[in-house]
């Protein structure tokens, strides 16, 4: 039971041609409420003031600094190992984010097609078609379960967004290595990495040294069984409904989360927050 705890195909997607910092075109779609901070007011009671709060949160680079790779903070178990609070974490997470961020700039400037599958959480075939803008959301919301100072239940999804974010990440830096630093610089925790096939293989043992069973891999199959067979294979592993809900809850969601700004504590500065508001269209 977890405590909380193959590279996508790149086909069909935009070519890298403009980074997102030049990039100004927000989102004026019904995927985003029209005003997050209305949205904010409506689900929380706050407004405006939550957004500065989420952006003074993240801070300067030099107030946050992430454990080292030895004696780390123990704050997020996967069955029964323990995720660290270290430098590959925050890449992994951070340079998938902002590939993401990137497609997602990308696609809009050159007027893709909304529809088509983009994004880290394509490494999931089950999560493959969920809108880049919700993978954005799911990310912001297991990091700040990875970053909080107690440990918090992880769930199907939490262990997808891993899974994905260490993928995505390697390779990133196996075929772009060029962007890395890109990604990285002007960021909350002061990184200095090298780009190389070490830096990947370190990547993705992040996921693959845990002892989970990596059961998100598996939904997908059941949607082509017939549902008694179905219901047999899913006992057969030990996936419930309820474990399996999160999964499937995430196919329905279009909006992201009153949360979402202040998730990224840690993952994005203050700056870079706005940034991310310009791009997604939230104003």
């Amino acid at each position: 039971m977890a405590v909380w705890g193959s590279a996508a195909n790149r086909s069909g997607r935009p070519v890298r041609s403009v980074r997102s910092e030049g990039i100004d075109s927000t989102h004026k779609d019904s995927r985003f409420p029209a005003n997050l901070t209305q949205h904010v007011i409506a689900s929380r009671g706050v407004g405006r003031d939550y957004v500065n709060a989420a952006i003074a949160a993240a801070g300067p680079p030099a107030e946050r600094r992430l454990a080292p790779t030895t004696g780390i903070a123990i704050v997020l178990n996967i069955s029964n190992d323990v995720l660290p609070q270290n430098r590959l974490c925050y890449l992994a997470f951070r340079i998938s984010f902002r590939e993401t961020l990137e497609r997602m700039a990308l696609a809009d400037q050159i007027g893709c097609d909304p529809h088509d599958p983009f994004g880290f959480l394509t490494e999931v075939p089950f999560l493959r078609n969920v809108p880049a803008h919700v993978q954005l959301d799911l990310l912001a919301a297991t990091w700040a379960k990875h970053y909080a100072s107690e440990s918090v239940a992880a769930n199907l999804v939490d262990e997808a967004v891993l899974y994905s974010v260490c993928e995505t990440s390697a390779r990133v830096v196996e075929s772009e290595p060029e962007i890395v630093e890109d990604y990285l610089i002007g960021g909350p925790v002061n990184v200095v990495s090298t780009s190389d096939m070490l830096l990947a293989s370190e990547l993705r043992s992040l996921h693959l040294e845990l002892s989970r069973e990596a059961d998100f891999l598996l939904v997908s199959q059941f949607e082509d069984l017939p549902p008694d067979e179905a219901l047999a294979v899913k006992a057969k592993f030990g996936l419930s409904e309820l474990k399996l809900e999160p999964m499937f809850e995430v196919l329905g969601r279009w909006y992201l989360s009153p949360e979402f700004l202040g998730n990224l504590t840690g993952l994005l500065t203050g700056p870079e927050v706005l940034k991310t508001v310009r791009i997604l269209g939230v104003r």
